[in-house]
């Protein structure tokens, strides 16, 4: 299965409320502080073009980061209608 890729931080409410509802789901995941990891927060807004948090990815293969699988979902207000909608768990799929 796939996973999500969060950037978050401690002083975020929708970082917050997104890792409790993907804890709620179980859905697999891994965080990424952004206080805690700087220089892949700065890459990644550079790669990406963005600059708030939460940011979320689905990562087909951790081991494998030159893979063309992976997905930008985007920000707090990207994500909840993909919860809503059931869509992430076509995300995650294999």
């Amino acid at each position: 299965m796939k996973t999500l890729l969060i950037f978050s931080s401690d002083h975020c409410g929708h970082c917050s409320r997104v890792l409790d509802i993907v804890k709620d789901l179980d859905l697999a995941h891994k965080v990424v502080k952004i206080e805690d990891d700087l220089d892949f927060w700065i890459q990644t807004m550079d790669v990406w073009d963005v600059r708030t948090v939460p940011q979320i990815f689905v990562i087909a293969n951790f081991d494998d980061p030159s893979t063309d699988k992976d997905v930008h979902i985007g920000g707090a207000e990207d994500f909840y209608p993909l919860i809503t909608s059931g869509e992430i768990y076509k995300l995650l799929k294999d």
